[in-house]
């Protein structure tokens, strides 16, 4: 494929795959909010915006700030259903960035092939239909790793930078995602010029 066929194609098929897997992982999931052991306390901190700390932000304060966009939630079932979707739009959005990092490392052949397995992962899916932060996580490594793959063929501020807010976004997903700015901190020097 010629360059330019071959990026248009990788973009369309990470929007395809984002919202597949968006549709994929919503479907079905108004389950009762106690079905998990860790969703009635996520909802309850939600609603009453008194943060407990004992999980990371980034889930929580996206589902508080979805549930002001879509209305005034203030219901535990409806609450519960709002961060379910957020988590599932992190999982899509995750899916994605992966098949962009694969078709970097390997090409649209193995991005598509990469992409179908992902959005299809029963571990993901399960994942992606509780508001279970492990879904944020999963979207900060994401970010960080084609970050860190940009500036590591193309070293730079802003692929740095990247790298950076994908290092924040892993750790606010979930605090193991700080390992990242560990990594970071360790291989970015590495690939400077000199």
């Amino acid at each position: 494929m010629g360059r330019v066929r071959s990026t248009l194609f990788i973009w369309l098929l990470a929007a395809a795959l984002f919202v597949s897997g968006v549709a994929l992982y919503t479907f079905r999931n108004d389950f009762p909010f106690y079905y998990h052991p860790d969703e009635p306390g996520k909802v309850r901190q939600v609603l009453s915006k008194e943060w407990n700390f004992n999980h990371p932000m980034l889930l929580l304060s996206t589902t508080r700030a979805a549930a002001g966009v879509v209305a005034e939630v203030d219901h535990p079932q409806e609450m519960v259903r709002v961060g379910r979707s957020v988590s599932a739009v992190f999982t899509a959005g995750a899916v994605a960035l992966f098949c962009v990092l694969v078709w970097w490392m390997a090409g649209g052949y193995a991005a598509a092939v990469a992409g179908l397995l992902l959005l299809t992962n029963r571990q993901l899916f399960e994942l992606a239909h509780y508001f279970k932060e492990d879904t944020a996580l999963l979207f900060g490594m994401a970010v960080w790793c084609v970050a860190f793959a940009w500036f590591w063929k193309r070293p730079g501020l802003w692929a740095a930078a990247l790298v950076g807010a994908g290092a924040a976004l892993a750790t606010s997903g979930k605090y193991m995602g700080a390992l990242t700015i560990g990594l970071s901190l360790v291989l970015l020097p590495l690939r400077l010029p000199r």
